[in-house]
């Protein structure tokens, strides 16, 4: 699949699934005691999952890289 082939529908489910990867690894990480690292991931969470509902388009080059 190329750029132009990107979907909407498609980079709204490749941010819900990196922003519960997140969400997982911030909790385990929270778990572990590592709050600096569970903040992170949160947040890392949080910016997929704001930026999914709202412009998945802007995701185009994140998911691009993230599957090369």
């Amino acid at each position: 699949m190329n750029a132009a082939a990107k979907t909407p529908e498609h980079l709204r489910k490749f941010a819900v699934v990196m922003a519960v990867a997140s969400a997982v690894f911030g909790a385990l990480a929270w778990w572990n005691g590592k709050e600096t690292a569970a903040l992170v991931m949160s947040g890392v969470g949080v910016f997929f999952a704001v930026v999914g509902v709202t412009a998945p388009a802007a995701l185009v080059p994140i998911e691009k890289a993230w599957m090369a």
